[in-house]
């Protein structure tokens, strides 16, 4: 095998075993890289005289690869470890193998050289005392040489950082190994006339040493960038190597345990302190592992009784539950649910305190992580049993009063049918009274005195007014959805105001009243059927001579205004309460003044002329004070008469 081949077999072997070690994801990854120090540090040593290698026109000894390989080793492990007590390490292992070394050279020296002890090859004792010196010397300075080392990438990593920390590890490495090429011959050989000379070979040896290993050395640095860049942010305190005090690593962890522990008292009295709120933490599992004292005065549990338990134990009584499961066994639905609450979104939920009684909380269950990985489950709950309560007091109350309106609705539309049907029953008697009383006057039955006369005219009278009632209370019983009776057609409001103001007339003919009709000289025209529109007027004015004492005054008037043409009917009357006003287009309503003067009225005058009002696309409005008169003005969309 020729010497290039060795050498290259040799550097595979130093420098690719401790990439393999970085690699490899094991607890003893450190270990291992520790015991390839120690291997390389004997190496170096026993292979020095053992063979030599021709490289480049240079001689390069074994122990000299091996010692490079020794050094690569160290600056990986530094970087795997971040940490000052790798450099201890690192450092305890040098010197313990050096000892040992040393040690044991002396010792077989002594021995060799001791007549009762055999020495079948032969090897006289001088040859272990030249070696002590270089082992020594070549201890110390590889000490000196990996705190250097150090010492140099914490100068660069406080100056650069991110790809410009590359080549420095690099130079760093060449820079050390080239150190050690002028340093140990001086320091380990004996002042000879061939002392520059071996120097200058050294130097040579170790730079070539160093640019084939800064090959695997740059290949590390690129392809584990995430450790490098760990390493690089974590500086190590090289000045307190040799501190009597213990690692500040362990320092930072005990004051980190300390911290935590804090937290975690802070912690434990914030959640003893929330009394008002559950608070519930699970572990993955779904298991309690935290039961704050709001949830014990909540459910009725101690924390030791739930501990472990999973929340099935809050859904049920002791024992099995209505399912046929074991409570407080985990199983998958109970986890599926609570993995779906968990969504920060809080939620109404039912549970069971210790003596069975129900619990609504308003629930909210957030998962917690740590760098990405689930650990647990915080629940947190408010106690809502008697919002919940008073809401369903509150929905089961609208259910009876929706059930009321509906009851109300169907008596409405019975009691509109019944009076349908009354009034039409009504109306053939009332025709028949009407007719008869008729003939008689007109004497179809023989002749009519005086006073017959006149109580007939009253009979005629009351019939009238009994047909009027009958009529309004068809109209108003008739649906919403019927649409307008008659035939609608362009006409002129002053004649339907004419015709309906001789009735009024005749009904304040025994009144004192000062009845007044305002019309203007133009028509007013409208669209509608003259009979409903008259009958609207007489029931405005009907209620304005009704409502007014005598001596008041009645008036009733109709004009054009822009689009609209405009009737008015006013009185000086006993007028109607403002607190009142919203009512008068109830049905069957009548004023409690009307009902202390006793005057007749079926309260149906003002319901039955907005009907008429609505029926023609108009509106009607109320104006009115106690005491003070009343003024009803309705507003009818205008038209045009036809040519």
């Amino acid at each position: 095998m020729s010497n290039t081949a060795v050498f290259g077999l040799s550097v595979l072997v130093y420098a690719g075993l401790p990439l393999v070690f970085v690699a490899w994801r094991t607890p003893f990854r450190f270990v291992l890289l520790y015991a390839h120090l120690a291997a390389l540090l004997v190496f170096a040593g026993l292979l020095s005289g053992v063979y030599q290698l021709e490289l480049a026109g240079l001689t390069i000894p074994a122990g000299q690869v091996a010692y490079a390989g020794l050094m690569f080793t160290a600056i990986v492990t530094l970087i795997a470890g971040r940490d000052l007590q790798v450099l201890r390490n690192v450092v305890a292992v040098t010197i313990a193998v050096d000892v040992l070394v040393l040690a044991s050279f002396a010792l077989t020296g002594y021995a060799v050289d001791a007549p009762n002890i055999n020495d079948p090859f032969g090897v006289p004792e001088a040859t272990f005392a030249t070696v002590l010196r270089p082992v020594v010397t070549g201890g110390v300075l590889t000490v000196v040489l990996i705190v250097l080392l150090t010492s140099l990438l914490e100068r660069a990593k406080a100056r650069r950082s991110g790809r410009s920390m590359t080549m420095v590890y690099v130079l760093a490495f060449v820079g050390v190994l080239t150190i050690d090429g002028l340093l140990f011959p001086v320091v380990a050989q004996a002042p000879t006339p061939g002392l520059g000379a071996a120097v200058v070979e050294g130097v040579l040896g170790k730079l070539l040493l160093a640019g084939v290993y800064a090959v695997p050395l740059l290949g590390f640095v690129v392809f584990h960038r995430g450790l490098v860049e760990r390493f690089e942010a974590t500086p190590i305190p090289v000045r307190q190597l040799a501190a009597l005090s213990r690692d500040p690593l362990l320092d930072r962890l005990d004051a980190t345990e300390r911290l935590a522990g804090r937290a975690q008292a802070t912690v434990q009295r914030i959640l003893d302190a929330a009394t008002g709120t559950a608070l519930v933490t699970l572990d993955p599992d779904f298991r309690i592992t935290r039961f704050n004292r709001g949830a014990e005065l909540l459910f009725g549990y101690t924390e030791a009784e739930v501990l472990g338990r999973t929340p099935e134990i809050l859904r049920h009584a002791d024992g099995v539950t209505p399912d046929g499961h074991v409570r407080g066994v985990p199983r998958d639905e109970t986890t599926s649910t609570w993995r779906g609450l968990s969504d920060g979104v809080h939620r109404d939920a039912h549970y069971r305190d210790k003596s069975g009684a129900e619990v609504v909380l308003s629930l909210s269950v957030n998962e917690i992580r740590s760098d990405g990985v689930l650990i647990g489950y915080l629940a947190t709950g408010e106690d809502v049993t008697e919002r919940a309560r008073a809401e369903q007091v509150q929905a089961e109350a609208l259910r009876r009063e929706q059930e009321s309106v509906r009851r109300l609705e169907e008596a409405d539309a019975v009691k509109d049918e019944l009076v349908s049907t009354i009034s039409h029953e009504l109306r053939t008697p009332i025709t028949s009274i009407q007719g008869y009383t008729e003939l008689i006057v007109d004497g179809a039955y023989g002749p009519v005195d005086p006073r017959q006369s006149e109580a007939l005219e009253k009979v005629d009278r009351n019939v009238t007014r009994l047909r009027a009632l009958v009529d309004d209370l068809l109209y108003v019983a008739r649906g919403p959805d019927a649409g307008p009776s008659g035939r609608a057609t362009p006409l002129d409001l002053r004649e339907v105001v004419t015709d309906a103001w001789s009735t009024v007339e005749q009904l304040a003919a025994d009144r004192r009243l000062d009845l007044r009709l305002d019309l203007p000289r133009e028509p007013v025209v409208v669209t509608g059927d003259p009979l409903v529109l008259e009958r609207l007027v007489l029931n405005l004015a009907g209620n304005a001579v009704k409502f007014t004492p005598d001596g008041g005054r009645v008036t009733c008037s109709a004009r054009t205004a822009a689009t609209e043409a405009v009737l008015a009917v006013s009185d000086t009357g006993m007028g109607i309460p403002t607190e009142d006003l919203g009512r008068v287009f109830e049905r069957f309503w009548r004023a409690p003044q009307a009902h202390d003067e006793q005057i007749a009225g079926s309260g149906l005058g003002l319901p039955v002329a907005q009907r008429i009002v609505a029926e023609h696309q108009g509106s009607i409005e109320v104006e009115s004070a106690l005491g003070e008169g009343t003024t009803v003005t309705v507003r009818l969309p205008s038209a045009t008469l036809p040519a």
